[in-house]
């Protein structure tokens, strides 16, 4: 890890406020190379420098002071990450996961909203607020981490399944493509059908 990947060097090259470093538990600027959606850490002149964020499944805000509480002696504060994203600072749509569990940048705001989630619901306000939906991992980090961002189109139906809110996605262009992945039947999942002479067989 770059001895330079402080908050304020991070926050003057590359717009990041602190705010969103803080609000992922810290990134830092890492030599890797990529292997399709993954990638590794690289020890030569191989690959590029990126910046590396941790993917969580679940909010960092809202639960930080109870993992204070639960672990004090520990000093844990954060939940942990299920992944680390590697990003391409100058090409901002390039970007890798370390173990391909991390689906989405921000889980816990579309989580605040989804079915079973109770945090938004009050009498005055029977709807939940729109989620923001970035394409880039980097436009998500300089925009303070308000919304979403989904780390690979695969992941799309089932990161967005059960959301009850509006989704408004930071591009025309990226708003089509969801719609079109949403709507349209993937040609790749099977027929499934039942009748009672296959099941006797």
């Amino acid at each position: 890890m770059h001895r330079r990947g402080s908050f304020s060097w991070i926050e003057k090259a590359y717009g990041i406020a602190l705010r969103s470093q803080l609000e992922v538990g810290g990134i830092g600027l890492l030599r890797v190379r990529g292997h399709g959606r993954l990638w590794e850490p690289s020890h030569g002149q191989e690959g590029a420098d990126a910046i590396i964020v941790p993917v969580y499944s679940e909010p960092q805000w809202t639960t930080m002071h109870a993992y204070q509480a639960a672990d004090e002696a520990n000093g844990r504060a954060w939940p942990d990450p299920i992944d680390v994203l590697a990003l391409h600072p100058s090409q901002p749509n390039r970007w890798a996961v370390r173990s391909g569990f991390g689906q989405v940048l921000g889980a816990w705001e579309l989580d605040s909203v989804r079915d079973a989630t109770p945090l938004w619901r009050s009498p005055k306000d029977p709807m939940p607020p729109a989620v923001r939906l970035f394409e880039h991992p980097l436009d998500w980090l300089r925009s303070g981490c308000a919304g979403a961002c989904i780390l690979h189109e695969v992941w799309a139906a089932h990161v967005l399944s059960g959301i009850r809110s509006e989704v408004i996605a930071d591009s025309e262009r990226y708003a089509r493509n969801l719609d079109h992945i949403l709507t349209v039947r993937p040609t790749n999942i099977p027929t499934v059908r039942w009748h009672a002479e296959d099941m006797a067989a």
